[in-house]
């Protein structure tokens, strides 16, 4: 089976958890960036170069380890653009486009998540939809 994309929000903490399973479809990428389309409202993570504006880097990751990523821009920006309620978390599954070296996620697709479940435990992440 292939990896699954998978990203979480939380305006409560401003943060994004970027899950293994996207970065392993991303083939671990040493750095990420986030797309917005506004029209679509789609954003999409892309593995990218350390000279491309706006990244990330990713760091070496252990099987316990979690990447977040803390943007209260950001984060506020995607709740907006999604109109999703700022008590809540939420989570959404995405595309993989490896030719672009991207995964898109629509965000009309996520649905919410407890506090406890912003995590990257992958024996949760998928048994809680």
């Amino acid at each position: 089976m292939g990896e699954i994309a998978t990203i979480s929000f939380s305006d409560k903490t401003h943060r994004i958890l970027v899950h293994k399973s996207l970065l392993r479809g991303l083939k671990m990428p040493q750095y990420i960036r986030f797309l917005l389309n506004k029209k679509s409202r789609c954003i999409a993570v892309q593995a990218c170069d350390p000279v491309d504006r706006d990244i990330f880097k990713v760091p070496e990751m252990k099987a316990d380890d979690s990447y977040e990523i803390s943007s209260a821009g950001f984060v506020a920006f995607v709740y907006k653009l999604a109109e999703w309620d700022k008590e809540k978390s939420y989570r959404i599954e995405g595309t993989f486009y490896p030719g672009n070296r991207l995964a898109e996620f629509d965000l009309s697709r996520a649905w919410t998540i407890a506090p406890e479940q912003f995590t990257d435990n992958e024996e949760e992440t998928f048994r809680m939809k």
